[in-house]
């Protein structure tokens, strides 16, 4: 694995059935930040990738306890 030294950019595919009519640019940027902005647009949105790490494994956590709870719900 490579350090991050530069900024390395990519834009995502268009997202079907997406609110935002827009494709993303996603920024790896040193300092192990992750940016992300709508294409054509100049607000970046910016945050640590560990601290994104874990709000996505609280998010999955939180998920699979609600599925978890509808699924004891419907058999009650």
């Amino acid at each position: 694995m490579n350090e991050i030294n530069r900024i390395i950019k990519r834009r995502t595919c268009k997202i079907a059935g997406s609110p935002i009519n827009r494709k993303l640019v996603v920024m790896l940027e040193p300092g192990d930040v992750l940016a992300i902005r709508e294409a054509g647009r100049q607000k970046v949105y910016r945050g640590s990738i560990e601290k994104i790490y874990w709000l996505l494994v609280k998010w999955q956590v939180e998920f699979e306890r609600r599925e978890k709870q509808r699924a004891k719900e419907k058999h009650d």
